[in-house]
């Protein structure tokens, strides 16, 4: 049987992930942050394999990261338990290096997974 890979494609992805080539010493601004932080989620989920979905799956998952840099995964709304069983298993308590300021915070990211056609 064959092993379908995931695409899993982010709303605004490019005008999030836009970045200097150029190195600054000032403090990165909270666009910045959260950019980084949603590149460090997406390297944990990247390569889902999606053989239980039927076309593309959209999933909010709402997160904190703890004082010890690890996410928590406080829920995940998707229609496809399938999908959410697998976001938590992915994320709950991997650490992140992005540093955030504002430790314990609620963070939200819309993901959409789809198969390759």
């Amino acid at each position: 049987m064959k092993m379908i890979k995931s695409s899993v494609l982010l709303l605004f992805v490019s005008a999030l992930f836009s970045t200097s080539a150029i190195a600054d010493t000032s403090p990165p601004t909270p666009d910045e942050t959260k950019s980084q932080l949603r590149a460090e989620v997406l390297k944990y989920i990247n390569d889902v394999d999606l053989e239980l979905i039927d076309g593309r799956e959209v999933a909010t998952v709402s997160f904190m990261v703890s004082a010890k840099n690890e996410i928590v995964v406080l829920y995940v709304e998707s229609e496809n338990d399938d999908i959410s069983s697998i976001i938590k298993r992915r994320l709950n308590y991997k650490k992140v290096k992005t540093h955030l300021k504002d430790k314990n915070q609620k963070y939200f990211i819309d993901l959409i997974f789809q198969k390759e056609q």
